[in-house]
């Protein structure tokens, strides 16, 4: 439902979600399936440029073994929005998902795919709460 009414906003604006939300999708399989080098090379160049490849691949490996393989990720909140600092006119959606892992109750992933000059939607964030 949430999914379904951010795509509903964005198109009255004009904005397609879905290649966006499909890049967040893809870029979780990656990380979901440990391949963090992939999940790096996935990501937007400023995710690239302020975080090491190294530094992403051990940070992020530390992290699921305690918590577990994902049970269950769902969409709970998609928001269109224009403008970083580094560029005004960027295009990005903040997509908060409630996510289940087999060792965590319930945490909230955070995954702010921006479009890039190419036009190509790539992660440019990821928060894990």
């Amino acid at each position: 439902a949430a999914c379904g009414l951010a795509v509903a906003l964005a198109q009255e604006e004009g904005i397609d979600a879905k290649p966006a939300l499909a890049a967040a999708d893809s870029w979780l399989a990656a990380l979901d399936g440990g391949r963090y080098g992939e999940s790096w090379a996935e990501a937007a160049p400023m995710f690239r440029e302020t975080t090491p490849k190294v530094k992403w691949e051990t940070t992020v490996e530390a992290v699921p073994a305690p918590l577990g393989v994902v049970i269950v990720r769902k969409l709970r909140q998609a928001t269109y929005t224009r403008g970083i600092a580094s560029d005004p006119q960027a295009e990005l959606f903040v997509l908060q998902y409630d996510t289940r892992f087999a060792n965590r109750p319930l945490s909230t992933e955070i995954v702010t795919p921006l479009k890039g000059a190419d036009g190509t939607w790539r992660v440019s964030a990821y928060v894990l709460r």
